[in-house]
């Protein structure tokens, strides 16, 4: 769900699903345009399935992107769980943060 002002429009969506290692990584690309005359500021909720996890996020404003991983120890142990699996024990150090919302 978008919160944003009027202005504010989603202009793209795309979700693509790879099975790896028993896990379902799930990406989904998001593009908003604002024709606002000042900078608007926008909230984007994701609801997850139960047993789902939010691992990372990246958001982009024109060519400036900035990743973080997800806030709490379920998201960071996803993450973590996920790096293993792949036999990468590096530690990632997020720059932003994404909030793990549930309903």
């Amino acid at each position: 769900m978008v919160t944003a002002i009027p202005a504010v429009r989603e202009t793209h969506h795309a979700v693509s699903v790879n099975l790896e290692d028993g896990l379902a990584i799930v990406d989904v690309e998001l593009t908003f345009a604002s024709r606002a005359r000042h900078p608007a500021e926008m909230k984007y909720r994701l609801q997850l399935p139960e047993g789902a996890a939010l691992a990372s996020l990246r958001a982009c404003i024109s060519d400036r992107c900035r990743e973080g991983l997800a806030l709490g120890d379920a998201g960071r142990k996803a993450y973590d769980d996920a790096l293993r699996a792949r036999g990468d024990d590096g530690d990632a150090t997020p720059i932003a943060a994404a909030e793990h919302v549930r309903d």
